[in-house]
């Protein structure tokens, strides 16, 4: 998984 805009870590949406 990677960090999202808030800077925590998601599966459900993932940005890369």
């Amino acid at each position: 998984v990677d960090s999202n805009s808030d800077g925590r870590i998601t599966r459900d949406e993932v940005q890369e």
